[in-house]
């Protein structure tokens, strides 16, 4: 069989002594077994590694009836085939008891069903809450920078500046807020990425779609805390001021 090279360090030490030895016999399930090979996959949150074996093994290991059950089958087109057409073609003739999928929306379909699992609820409420603690913050700083500056607002008020005008001007500050603490929560994000793959061995990727969501997500947040600061300003009467 192959190793999966990435695989957790409780699994033994077996890439190690395949590039010693050449070949490593070791056991699973306390059937005997030789690695010839190895490759790169790494573990997930459910498994801490994989193995790559012909029918016939896997069978002897699993039991004969498993090659009965088949989970994924993967097909190789030809080049110059229409991949899509390809797709209608087997759902119409295979029915609704096989799927058929591109690698991408098997890909979005693991997530998908990953995300049912309660680390991945657990994981978006964490996000909401960061979202509401941080348009709580940056209102907090954005309603102090206003009140402390609250004379000179007047004054533009006075000299017949709208309400608009001064929302712009306060969403202009939450704009720079937002890129200023974005800049450098990104590379602390992909440094922890980095410190967990080196722990966990699980290959962690910073996408640039994630990037983009939290960033549009960053702006939304000073936005709209903006919005919330810049009531202040409205209800302030240049009169009372002075």
């Amino acid at each position: 069989m192959l190793f999966d090279r990435l695989g957790q360090a409780q699994l033994g030490e077996i890439p190690q002594l395949f590039l010693q030895q050449g070949e490593v016999t070791s056991l699973m399930n306390n059937q005997r077994i030789q690695v010839v090979g190895l490759f790169s996959l790494g573990s997930t949150i459910m498994s801490e590694g994989h193995v790559v074996m012909n029918d016939w093994n896997y069978a002897r290991h699993q039991g004969q009836d498993k090659l009965e059950k088949v989970s994924v089958g993967v097909l190789t087109l030809e080049s110059g085939v229409e991949p899509q057409q390809v797709i209608e073609r087997l759902r119409a003739s295979l029915g609704n008891e096989v799927k058929v999928l591109t690698q991408e929306e098997l890909m979005q379909g693991e997530q998908d069903f990953a995300a049912l699992f309660p680390q991945g609820k657990i994981l978006n409420f964490g996000a909401m809450i960061g979202f509401i603690v941080g348009v709580v913050i940056v209102y907090q700083v954005l309603y102090t920078d206003v009140s402390e500056h609250l004379p000179e607002y007047a004054t533009l008020k006075a000299m017949g500046y709208s309400d608009r005008a001064l929302l712009t001007i306060v969403l202009q500050e939450a704009l720079i807020l937002a890129i200023l603490g974005f800049i450098p929560g990104f590379f602390a994000s992909y440094g922890v990425y980095q410190l967990l793959e080196a722990a966990t061995r699980i290959p962690l990727v910073m996408r640039s779609y994630i990037v983009l969501q939290v960033f549009m997500l960053t702006l939304i947040m000073c936005a709209l805390s903006g919005a919330i600061a810049v009531n202040k300003l409205r209800a302030a009467d240049p009169a009372d001021i002075y």
